[in-house]
């Protein structure tokens, strides 16, 4: 996810901008470092798989903030087989949940169960270039670890997560780059309106601070 300023000024004109929010049941402090660094390992796997493009981020103590590019679905996937469905399957090959569903698909092409894998295939068709599938899927992952890490049932977050379009940023106006960069801005700038850090570059946690690593 680790960028320069600048390409928030690119980008397809073909793809949409959101500012996403979610924030932790009761507002709880549950985020400490373990707990930012394995949300953000989380963020990138879904990331790669998703199709999605992550242009600012800040993960606090009880919320995070992204800003995501989402593609247009039905362009992004122009020309997608099946097979190109299920080859974007090895991006989450390490989770067990996925390694045994990647078994199933070469026995269900032993057995000749063609249907099951085009089932396959338009399932996961339906989680790629989507803002919902991919903010449920992070949620729940690193709820699923949180819960599992620290003897915790029941739900973490608060509720669904908020999304806000950026304005001008589908090719439709000038002003797309730098609502961007405010939006960006402020996302970085949480650290420091918090009091936790006087300059965002000294946050570890946020895109800022990555981005001129």
């Amino acid at each position: 996810m680790r960028r320069l300023r600048s390409s928030l000024l690119g980008g397809s004109p073909k793809a949409n901008c959101y500012h996403v929010i979610s924030r932790v049941v009761n507002r709880e402090l549950v985020f400490g470092g373990a707990e930012k660094e394995r949300f953000l390992k989380i963020l990138r796997k879904q990331l790669e798989f998703s199709g999605l493009e992550c242009l600012s981020w800040c993960v606090m103590g009880n919320h995070f903030h992204l800003l995501l590019r989402v593609p247009d679905k039905e362009l992004a996937l122009a020309g997608w087989t099946d097979e190109d469905f299920l080859d974007r399957l090895q991006v989450l090959a390490d989770e067990r949940y996925t390694h045994e569903l990647l078994m199933n698909v070469e026995m269900w092409r032993r057995n000749g169960c063609k249907h099951l894998v085009c089932e396959l295939a338009d399932n996961i068709r339906a989680r790629l270039f989507d803002l919902s599938a991919f903010m449920k899927e992070v949620k729940q992952k690193f709820s699923a670890w949180f819960n599992s890490t620290h003897g915790r049932v029941g739900t973490l977050w608060e509720e669904r997560f908020r999304s806000v379009l950026v304005e001008g940023t589908g090719g439709s106006s000038a002003d797309g780059p730098s609502a961007l960069l405010a939006v960006a801005a402020y996302i970085d700038l949480n650290p420091v309106r918090a009091g936790m850090v006087d300059d965002p570059k000294d946050y570890r946690w946020c895109g800022y601070a990555a981005s001129i690593v």
